[in-house]
């Protein structure tokens, strides 16, 4: 493929949702250089603000896979921003979140809460790792990466890793780190297997 189709802007979009519906970059602000506004969202307040005043994410991940504790652990060694909190989809605040953002409550993929838009799939994954220190900020270049592609190994990574790696919860993980910024917990049922 010739670079100028990696190189596309059209490849280097985000997905941004408002109640449940995707919308264009355009309808979410006029003025692109402004932050934007989160007053729609009644999560900003339960994650509050880093201690340099930045508002922080809420990363909602599958609370009995562990791949996504692996990713969630990563993400906590590498924000020295502490702008990041994490909670569960299975848990009452992520059941909530993706219910404001209108998606399905058994959504199989993490989710980026970031002022008042909902990232999924690998824009979520990306978009965190963007915001994180040391080399492993520069993995948000594969945004150049079409989204279908980038989606589509997503996908393969999610439907294999309880083959390949087993269920694992956060109480089992016993990360004091990773607990310490948990919004929101959930354990899985042990009689439902």
């Amino acid at each position: 493929l010739p670079i100028s189709f990696f190189a596309c802007p059209a490849a280097m979009s985000k997905t941004y949702f408002h109640n449940g519906r995707p919308v264009k970059e355009e309808e979410i602000s006029d003025d692109l250089s402004s932050e934007p506004s989160c007053q729609d969202s009644p999560f900003e307040a339960i994650v509050g603000k880093s201690s340099q005043g930045s508002q922080r994410r809420l990363l909602l991940f599958d609370g009995q896979c562990r791949l996504c504790l692996g990713f969630v652990s990563i993400v906590t060694s590498r924000d020295s921003s502490d702008l990041f909190r994490f909670a569960p989809l299975q848990s009452d605040l992520g059941q909530r979140v993706l219910a404001w953002h209108g998606l399905p409550k058994d959504l199989d993929s993490v989710v980026l809460h970031r002022d008042g838009q909902a990232f999924t799939h690998s824009d979520a994954a990306l978009e965190v790792c963007g915001d994180l220190d040391g080399v492993v900020s520069g993995l948000w270049g594969l945004k150049v990466i079409p989204r279908f592609i980038r989606d589509w190994g997503y996908e393969l990574v999610a439907k294999s890793r309880f083959m390949l790696l087993g269920h694992f919860s956060v109480s089992e993980a016993g990360d004091a780190a990773i607990e310490a910024k948990l919004a929101d917990t959930w354990e899985p049922d042990p009689n439902d297997p």
